[in-house]
C-alpha cells in the first residue's frame, strides 16, 4: 500500500507483499493495522501513531526491520519486532519493539543548587558550613574554628538563601 502524503484508517491488514506493507510519505495514523511477512519493511513513514495494531516478520531478506520512521514512532498497544531510523544508514532503532536494542539513557537533568557554599567577606576561598547533630552548625570545613561572623556583603554572593549571615 503506497500514500503520497499521508495515511489514515482503521483495521488494516498487508500480509505476504513483496515489497512494503505501507509507504508513506507522510503521516501514518492507523488503528488495528496488521502487517506480517512482508518482503520489505511493514511500515516505512515519516511519523506513525498506531493503535492495537501488529508488525511481525516482514523484512526477512534485509535487517528484519518491522517499522521505519523520521521520527519516534507512537505506538499505543501494539507490538512490533524491529524498529529502525530514516535515514537508515545508521542502523540505530527507535527503542519501541521488543527486538530493538535499549535506547540510550535519557540525558541527567542539571542538578538543583542545594549547597550551602559562600565566599566570606574579604576572602578568596570558601567555606561551607554543616549542620550537626545536637548544637547546629560545626566548624568551617578544613578549620577547628567556626567563621568569623561579618556583616553582609551585597557584593558577595549567597547560594542558599536558607544560610545565616556569619
Amino acid at each position: 500500500m503506497y500514500a503520497n502524503a499521508r495515511l489514515r484508517g482503521a483495521n488494516v491488514t498487508v500480509t505476504a507483499n513483496p515489497e512494503y506493507g505501507v509507504f508513506c510519505n507522510g503521516s501514518v495514523k492507523v488503528s488495528g493495522l496488521v502487517a506480517t511477512d512482508n518482503g520489505e519493511e511493514g511500515l516505512v513513514a515519516t511519523r506513525a501513531l498506531l493503535t492495537d495494531s501488529t508488525l511481525t516478520g516482514n523484512d526477512a531478506a534485509g535487517e528484519g526491520v518491522d517499522l521505519r520512521a523520521t521520527s519516534r514512532p507512537v505506538l499505543v498497544n501494539t507490538t512490533c519486532g524491529r524498529s529502525g531510523r530514516i535515514p537508515s544508514d545508521t542502523g540505530e532503532s527507535w527503542g519501541v519493539c521488543t527486538g530493538d536494542a535499549p535506547s540510550p539513557p535519557p540525558r541527567p537533568e542539571r542538578a538543583q543548587i542545594t549547597s550551602n557554599r559562600r565566599v566570606a567577606a574579604g576572602r578568596r576561598s570558601a567555606w561551607t558550613a554543616r549542620c550537626v547533630e545536637g548544637d547546629g552548625v560545626s566548624a568551617a570545613k578544613n578549620s577547628t574554628k567556626p567563621p568569623v561572623k561579618r556583616e553582609r556583603s551585597s557584593r558577595l554572593p549567597t547560594l542558599d538563601s536558607k544560610l545565616e549571615v556569619w
